[in-house]
């Protein structure tokens, strides 16, 4: 009988159906835990990520809040009001309003000439700057707007003496300045009454809204006056869209009433209601007529005061405003001598006022 070739043995045990089965389930379970592992770490971060936002928004709620414009509504009409928006951030920098106001953009939302204003016969007071007024021959008054922010151009505003009005800005680095420096020029000083706009530009410090309540209202008209020294009435800074609110500008102008103040419309608005309101609580007011420097260039703002000067010449007087700017200051300089040699009169506000309410 014939040997078979010798069977090799194995150098290492031959796997079973069991070993395999249990090898599988210890590699799906290790996954499984890998798995649950990885979602409750997601979980946990997002957690703490969503309470840090909500602590910060919160900390960004209670901080001061900056005035930005938004809509909402009142008695069924869309109004515009200031609301709060979040803070700057720790480290931005704040930068200040610029010296020379380049957001009175007002008077060219409505820049062409104010309707003539209708008069009883005018009163003949004598003149409060001590100076004979030849009423028959044309006046002109000129109102400098935005006083307050820088004294750049003081030499110039000490040349004119009183034959400009300060329509000052409150609450300003140098407000109470050229309300004190009227007492050496002898020009009548008026406030600047920041109000709403209807293009909703941010006039600056001291807006009053129409949806603050009255009593706020009141408050800071108040203070705004007694912020400006030797002032004796306001005009309004815009407010195109203040002075177009019956209601609002009634509480406004009680305030002037109470003070024995007059108002000047600077009728940036066709819907202005100011003049209205104000003779029927019988406050003194009149109207400006032309505004000087819609173009911040020389000739363009002399051909308005050429117009203002027209203006007076058929009507008996006529009141510009322009703004605290090196052309326009310049240019007034310049121009007034040659408008004197043509008869005409540089007059206070105060004195027009008394004339014509």
């Amino acid at each position: 009988m014939k040997k078979g070739k010798p069977v090799l043995k194995r150098s290492f045990p031959i796997s079973s159906p069991r070993r395999h089965s249990s090898w599988l389930a210890f590699s799906i379970t290790a996954i499984l835990v890998i798995f649950m592992a990885f979602i409750l770490i997601r979980t946990h971060t997002h957690s703490s990520t969503a309470k840090k936002s909500a602590s910060q928004t919160k900390q960004n709620t209670n901080s001061k809040p900056q005035h930005v414009y938004s809509q909402t509504n009142r008695n069924n009409s869309s109004k515009i009001i200031p609301t709060q928006t979040q803070t700057q951030t720790r480290n931005a920098k704040i930068h200040p309003v610029p010296e020379t106001l380049v957001i009175e953009k007002d008077s060219i939302s409505f820049p062409g000439r104010a309707p003539r204003l209708d008069h009883k016969e005018p009163m003949a007071l004598p003149p409060s700057n001590n100076l004979k007024i030849d009423w028959k021959k044309p006046v002109i008054v000129f109102v400098i707007d935005d006083i307050g922010h820088e004294v750049t151009y003081d030499a110039i505003i000490d040349r004119l003496g009183n034959k400009i009005t300060y329509a000052i800005l409150p609450h300003l680095k140098y407000s109470k300045f050229y309300g004190e420096k009227s007492r050496s020029t002898g020009a009548d000083v008026i406030l600047h009454l920041p109000l709403e706009s209807e293009r909703g530009i941010y006039p600056g410090p001291g807006l009053i809204t129409r949806f603050m309540p009255e009593d706020v209202v009141r408050r800071m008209v108040g203070e705004h006056l007694d912020s400006i020294p030797n002032q004796i009435g306001a005009n309004n800074h815009m407010g195109s869209l203040g002075t177009s609110d019956p209601g609002f500008m009634t509480i406004i102008l009680q305030e002037f009433k109470k003070r024995n103040l007059f108002f000047l419309d600077s009728f940036t608005s066709p819907r202005s209601q100011v003049v209205p309101i104000s003779r029927s609580m019988h406050v003194p007011v009149l109207r400006r007529d032309v505004f000087l420097d819609n173009v911040e260039q020389p000739e363009p703002i002399r051909q308005q005061i050429a117009k203002t000067a027209q203006v007076a010449a058929h009507s008996g007087y006529a009141i510009a405003i322009g703004h605290y700017k090196k052309y326009t200051l310049q240019v007034i300089a310049e121009e007034i001598p040659k408008l004197e040699k043509q008869g005409y009169q540089f007059v206070k506000l105060s004195d027009l006022m008394k004339r014509y309410n």
